[in-house]
């Protein structure tokens, strides 16, 4: 087992500057955050673009983790995939098929993400949209 953390804790560092403070102080690993770049909202943040990340893109993080001897044992991205509105349910959804994408790049062996609910809606109904939405991400 590695010690680490998520990336998400330093919003407004590069991963470069994370990952050299991770690595100086005896962390072994880090979660990176990887959400999409919307602006200032609370409790995110973009050390990943994987809706525009490949091969290069991969080869430069992957340099980065060696340089710094830190693994990256996984991408994050907990947003509401049952979001009540069906265009950012959509969008959730494709930006946690990116991160996805860019996890089997990287070789991160996990992505992080979050379930949430539609408010709107029962549990049971809930359970229901679920049944139906993460099989695809899965």
């Amino acid at each position: 087992m590695k010690l680490g953390f998520l990336t998400a804790c330093l919003p407004t560092w590069s991963l470069d500057d994370v990952a050299r403070c991770a690595s100086r102080t005896g962390f072994e690993a880090l979660e990176v955050a990887a959400w999409p770049d919307l602006g200032d909202r609370p409790f995110t943040a973009t050390h990943l673009r994987a809706e525009a990340f490949g091969p290069a893109q991969a080869d430069e993080v992957c340099a980065l983790f060696d340089r710094h001897g830190l693994t990256l044992s996984s991408l994050a991205y907990y947003d509401n995939n049952l979001h009540s509105d069906p265009n950012e349910r959509q969008a959730v959804n494709d930006q946690l098929r990116a991160c996805i994408k860019a996890a089997a790049l990287v070789g991160a062996p996990t992505v992080g993400t979050f379930i949430d609910r539609d408010p709107g809606k029962t549990i049971t109904d809930n359970l229901r949209d679920a049944e139906k939405i993460f099989p695809p991400l899965v």
